[in-house]
């Protein structure tokens, strides 16, 4: 395969990692989207900030005993070509200069770069056990949440703003809900902790059964009887989101509790 395009001149860039020492073959994996059958790594024009806070060069030369230019007995010496195969590169511990060099590229994930990160078969099997410890836990809540009117109400709650349903039975937005926590955990923990998910059902209702207008263009929010405005946010955010937000604050509880007592009346 041919060097992608801006493998071999990228703008000079800096990092703060420094070498480590190495006993154990690493393996680092390419973090596009898109896994080359081959990416040939910038090895060289590259500059990082060493140890002592100074802008350095490095390259990759096989034979010499730094990465830094600085110490290399031939400083224009051409650099040698890294090549990651399949999407991955593995380093034995007998290389240590190639791996001092990976551990202060740029492109490393470690460094802030966007390139490629390790892989560390102890670490992702510890974050996939972590998940579906996260999983089983928030599945748990769910549970829990269902044997109350309370807890069903904020299931039911979280359900129309992630779905957009409304009126289904509990044994649905339960299956919702499992799928939702399979798939992102610690998102749905997260709208379970927030104190906005009520207001913003709330808001949500009043929308959908006219007591309240909302211009999506001006972020603004009016009381459909009167077209009298009740809140104004800033141009090009979420309206509902914001008005959300506007509704648990000191300003607007006046308004959230006027908004629910006005939900009741059309139920009842």
């Amino acid at each position: 395969m041919g060097r992608p395009k801006g493998s071999t001149n990228a703008p000079k860039q800096t990092t703060k990692k420094v070498s480590a020492t190495v006993n154990k073959p690493r393996t680092y994996i390419l973090t596009r989207g898109m896994t080359p059958v081959s990416y040939i790594l910038k090895t060289s024009n590259i500059f990082i900030t060493d140890e002592n806070g100074q802008e350095a060069e490095i390259k990759y030369v096989a034979g010499e005993t730094s990465i830094y230019v600085r110490d290399h007995a031939d400083k224009k010496r051409k650099s040698t070509e890294v090549v990651i195969e399949d999407g991955q590169i593995t380093i034995p511990p007998s290389k240590t200069l190639l791996q001092s060099f990976i551990d202060a590229h740029p492109e490393n994930e470690e460094n802030g770069g966007a390139g490629f990160r390790e892989y560390d078969t102890e670490k992702e099997a510890q974050n996939e056990v972590d998940k579906d410890d996260l999983i089983m836990d928030v599945k748990s809540t769910i549970r829990e949440m269902m044997e109350s009117e309370e807890g069903l109400a904020k299931l039911e709650s979280i359900n129309r703003i992630k779905y957009g349903e409304g009126a289904i039975t509990a044994t649905e937005i339960k299956r919702n809900l499992y799928d939702f926590a399979s798939t992102d955990p610690s998102g749905l923990m997260e709208m379970l902790d927030d104190p906005k998910m009520e207001a913003q059902d709330i808001a949500l209702k009043a929308k959908s059964i006219g007591i309240i207008d909302v211009d999506e263009d001006l972020c603004r929010v009016k009381w459909a009887d009167t077209n009298a405005t009740i809140f104004t946010g800033a141009v090009g955010k979420d309206p509902i989101d914001t008005f959300s937000l506007w509704l648990i604050s000191d300003k607007g509880i006046q308004t959230k509790d006027e908004l629910t007592r006005k939900l009741e009346e059309v139920t009842v």
